[in-house]
């Protein structure tokens, strides 16, 4: 039972790092205390093999789709695909 997927969110950053497992950092999405980038969002959108991580970011008054990353699992790992 190994894991494929780890949410976390504490660095309010957004940022995702692939290997064995597929670690996904959250922004800040309400706080006033946004560090270096705007406050943001992750969007998981999960078909297996493949997961999309949809990142929306604050622009104006508004969330928008700031960059979109696609990963497949493959021989016991996550790689990125385009």
């Amino acid at each position: 039972c190994g894991i494929d997927v780890l949410l976390a969110g504490h660095m309010h950053a957004t940022s995702v790092f692939f290997g064995k497992a597929l670690m996904i950092q959250g922004g800040t999405a309400t706080s006033s205390r946004t560090r270096d980038e705007p406050n943001s969002f992750n969007v998981l959108r999960v078909a297996r093999p493949r997961i999309d991580v949809e990142q929306y970011v604050l622009s104006g008054a508004e969330f928008v789709r700031h960059a979109r990353l696609s990963y497949a699992r493959e021989n016991g790992g996550w790689i990125p695909i385009a």
